[in-house]
């Protein structure tokens, strides 16, 4: 909503040309929409502050239908937010295979409302999770947001199980990397981390990790550990 169509179009022209991926802000507010919709919104102060014509903002029901009609929405067009999407725009992104990046925390910290999550699954949409960014979301901790998403899709149906999938080979999916990341397998990098296992035993593995786990306590990449508590500690001076 402030990008001309002109630009939108040169870049994905672009991208098709240099094989690059594509990522952005969907649907994340209300306001979005009412702007699509030529209706009263929280954007026109920005318009006016910007010096822009509203008139210049692109028109349609919705965010996903506006880029649908650029043909934009692709397995390689990464979805962020999508808070706003209807049961069409969903259906819309499953036949194009768009992914998305939750990133509940930040939805809250801004106020733009909760991502329809278990419809997305439903419907075989491939989801990551993410942070955001520390300008609208409390930290980076992924198991802070792991909880957090867990704590407000639960009762619609999402399983700590499914938190777990889509912050691991959902989150690698979306980018495009399963190949190469997102599960512990033959032939992929070895990015892993260590946690303590939870003190209290359910039954329900992936729930008491969620309810327990803080942080990890050793973190590897392509093999190579890049954090240990032994590493994070200062070496004394000679």
């Amino acid at each position: 909503h402030t990008v001309s169509e002109d630009v939108l179009l040169q870049i994905r022209l672009l991208s098709k040309q240099r094989r690059l991926r594509l990522s952005m802000h969907v649907a994340e507010s209300r306001d979005e929409i009412r702007l699509l919709q030529r209706k009263k919104s929280g954007f026109d102060k920005l318009y006016q502050a910007a010096g822009w014509d509203i008139t210049w903002a692109p028109e349609a029901d919705s965010p996903f239908d506006y880029l649908r009609r650029l043909g934009l929405p692709s397995r390689n067009f990464l979805a962020v937010h999508a808070v706003q999407a209807t049961d069409r725009d969903i259906s819309l992104m499953k036949k194009s295979r768009t992914p998305v990046a939750h990133c509940p925390r930040s939805n809250k910290e801004t106020g733009v409302g909760k991502m329809p999550l278990k419809k997305f699954l439903d419907a075989g949409t491939t989801v990551g999770i993410g942070t955001d960014s520390l300008a609208s979301s409390p930290s980076l901790n992924m198991w802070d947001e792991m909880r957090y998403a867990l704590r407000i899709h639960k009762n619609s149906g999402v399983s700590a199980r499914d938190i777990f999938e889509i912050a691991t080979l959902g989150g690698a999916k979306a980018l495009g990397m399963e190949h190469e990341i997102g599960s512990l397998e033959q032939g992929k990098k070895a990015d892993i981390i260590a946690v303590p296992l939870p003190e209290k035993n359910t039954g329900d593995l992936y729930s008491d990790l969620l309810r327990e786990t803080k942080s990890c306590i050793m973190s590897m990449v392509n093999g190579r550990i890049i954090y240990s508590p032994q590493s994070s500690q200062s070496t004394p001076r000679k």
